[in-house]
């Protein structure tokens, strides 16, 4: 069975298309253990399981647009990238141009 985002309302795979049109990448739960309880409180998944933890994958949707770059063949998520909690994927583009506006 492929990978699906765990953010809850979200079950994007590997390959759909999302926001811009790029295709969606699936990130594995971070190894470092202080980044994955951060991650795991955002998403309000328990990870106390770490086996689990290892088998989990939250989409591209759910970062900033600064912490991807983008290539030719994949897209890589900057170290120590948080994850932004929506049940709705690219909810979080539109909380941070709403936040940069109000700065």
């Amino acid at each position: 069975m492929p990978a699906t985002c765990i953010v809850v309302g979200c079950g994007k795979k590997y390959g759909d298309v999302g926001q811009g049109r790029r295709k969606v990448a699936l990130f594995h739960l971070p190894t470092n253990l202080t980044i994955l309880k951060k991650w795991c409180d955002i998403l309000s998944i328990n990870c106390n399981n770490l086996s689990v933890a290892k088998t989990e994958r939250v989409c591209s949707q759910h970062f900033f647009k600064q912490d991807l770059t983008y290539s030719e063949r994949r897209t890589i998520l900057a170290k120590g990238a948080i994850p932004i909690h929506t049940s709705t994927p690219g909810e979080s583009v539109r909380v941070s141009c709403l936040r940069s506006r109000d700065n």
